[in-house]
């Protein structure tokens, strides 16, 4: 009999234990943190607004690298999700419900071990020089018996501390994109000559990029060479649409040349001198990607639109130099407000 009163008085004291720390538990999973951050709106704005910017300051990404992540349809704006598959963190999937360009946006959370989603919600007010960015969640109210085991586990403090380390990924990198450096990218602003080219334009799987180039630029450069046409420059491509249905691309192989010219099987394209942004890119041709994702990212944060084609700028000849990370090429996007 000892040892079961012993046994009940136990479980009588945790009990009673619990029940305090449901007594003075938090009533619900609302969380809030803010920062002041030496960069604009539209730039911080952009960076939540666009779902595939969440993996280069997300808290949680880093707490699981084997994180799977797929993203719906939209990416950017009111309708954009976005799934994720975590042994870690859980799986679930998030939704942008409201997205009020530079100023808000609201959206919806679900785990799928939980089944009542959470809402997230962001503003960003211009504070003198800088940008207060605030973050939020609203979980709901917790039942009395709840409030114990999300005092128990600091459940509000981890979420706070993970709100915190994420807006300040944020400050870093949005600090860097102010000073006009993007995914370790330098972005320069140039007045670019007056060009002209011979090119053969496509469409094409985005896959078969280096092969049409390859095949194209050879045949051109042996052309322009029988004719006696003056060259101009490096090799290029120009870049119509690089976000067609069906994962295609509308490009042209190119050469530049010294004026206009006309040539059988090739299509002559002026460019006029006008402001234009670039970047040096140094590694293998099926990187160019990153570089290109930088300049799209520069130019949402300023308002700018891409005039097109834009223009890579094969600077390295890889005949001659054999190592990929050291061959250059010019990226060029013409810009227009």
């Amino acid at each position: 009999m000892k040892i079961l009163r012993y046994f009940l008085y136990i479980i009588a004291t945790l009990v009673a234990i619990y029940l305090i720390l449901c007594l003075v538990g938090p009533k619900d999973l609302n969380v809030e943190k803010s920062a002041k951050i030496d960069a604009s709106e539209s730039i911080l704005f952009n960076m939540v607004n666009d779902l595939k910017e969440w993996e280069a300051w997300s808290p949680w990404i880093n707490k699981d690298t084997s994180m799977k992540v797929t993203f719906g349809q939209k990416t950017a704006g009111k309708g954009a999700t976005y799934a994720w598959l975590s042994n870690e963190m859980g799986n679930g999937n998030l939704e942008i419900l409201e997205s009020s360009k530079n100023k808000s946006i609201k959206t919806k959370l679900i785990f799928d071990d939980f089944g009542d989603a959470s809402y997230g919600h962001w503003s960003f007010e211009k504070v003198k020089n800088l940008t207060k960015v605030t973050w939020g969640m609203e979980g709901g109210d917790l039942s009395f018996l709840m409030r114990g085991m999300m005092l128990a586990m600091n459940f509000k403090g981890k979420m706070k501390s993970d709100f915190k380390e994420g807006l300040m990924n944020m400050k870093n990198l949005a600090e860097s994109r102010a000073k006009n450096t993007y995914n370790g990218f330098k972005i320069n602003n140039i007045e670019f000559e007056e060009k002209h080219f011979l090119s053969r334009r496509a469409v094409i799987d985005a896959k078969n990029v280096q092969q049409h180039y390859t095949r194209n630029l050879g045949g051109l450069y042996s052309k322009i060479q029988e004719n006696k046409i003056e060259l101009d420059g490096m090799p290029c491509g120009l870049i119509y649409n690089q976000y067609m249905p069906n994962d295609q691309v509308d490009i042209a192989a190119a050469m530049p040349v010294k004026k206009k010219t006309t040539l059988e099987d090739a299509i002559y394209v002026n460019i006029e001198k006008q402001n234009a942004y670039s970047i040096d890119y140094y590694g293998p041709y099926e990187n160019l990607n990153t570089a290109h994702n930088a300049l799209n990212a520069y130019f949402r944060d300023r308002g700018l639109f891409v005039q097109t084609p834009m223009i890579e700028q094969y600077e390295t000849d890889p005949g001659e130099e054999k190592d990929p990370t050291k061959w250059l090429t010019k990226i060029i996007y013409y810009a227009s407000k």
